[in-house]
């Protein structure tokens, strides 16, 4: 029981595995727990790398201040060792989105990463080892979906956007995101009120996977390998490059 018999509500939880057969089985679970004030609440999680079998103590997560701010609405990614929390929490007075990375199965998290501006709420995490999305609702009298995605983890973040890209101008309410992994494309649904009562939205993106590929000196020379990799996609195969 990591909660301690303490009241909980808010509760998630994602694994994954890493390293084949023999390697890391990974879970993580977060909640929210109630303190001496009903009113508010903390951030906790607890880890696990042997498929569940044993688990850490509860370690509290964000650096708000528990027993006077209120946290809601965790949500939680894990994806080979990389471990990505986000929450919503009430320390500068409206409710903004923070998250926090871990690269260690959750046995340790970076600082909090405030991600939402004036207000927001309701955040959600999808991804694999390679892209991490994160949507929640702008809460501004006339809500609007927003995201901010990342290609590393959660260790930092491409910037957020409305995610309509200001096309919708109604009320937005319920949403889901997901992630197919197999083209790392970033799917969102929401519920929108565009005068004529909710209505259902689909959408979604593919980020840019460039990436560096080390330090190069000026004047040096680099040898590349340029190959032709079959893919199941209309327009044939797909060229990549190796250094």
């Amino acid at each position: 029981n990591p909660s301690q018999g303490k009241a909980v509500d808010g509760l998630c939880i994602d694994g994954s595995s890493s390293g084949g057969f023999g390697g890391i089985d990974s879970y993580q679970v977060a909640w929210c727990q109630e303190g001496a004030a009903t009113t508010s609440e903390s951030l906790w999680i607890a880890s696990s790398t042997d498929a569940g079998w044993h688990w850490s103590s509860a370690q509290m997560i964000g650096t708000y201040t528990a027993g006077t701010d209120d946290v809601d609405n965790p949500s939680i990614l894990s994806a080979a060792s990389q471990v990505v929390i986000a929450w919503e929490d009430n320390r500068n007075g409206n409710d903004q989105v923070y998250t926090v990375f871990s690269n260690d199965h959750g046995a340790s998290f970076s600082g909090d990463f405030n991600h939402a501006g004036a207000t927001g709420a309701e955040p959600k995490l999808s991804g694999d080892d390679q892209v991490v999305a994160l949507v929640w609702r702008e809460v501004s009298g006339i809500d609007h979906l927003i995201i901010d995605t990342s290609v590393n983890g959660g260790q930092t973040w491409n910037g957020s956007q409305e995610l309509s890209g200001g096309l919708l101008s109604g009320d937005a309410d319920g949403f889901s995101v997901a992630t197919d992994s197999s083209w790392h494309n970033i799917l969102v649904a929401g519920l929108v009120d565009q005068g004529v009562g909710n209505e259902i939205w689909l959408g979604g993106t593919r980020l840019g996977q460039i990436r560096a590929i080390g330090d190069l000196t000026a004047g040096s020379q680099s040898f590349f390998k340029v190959d032709d990799d079959p893919a199941p996609e209309e327009g044939g195969g797909v060229r990549s490059a190796e250094r």
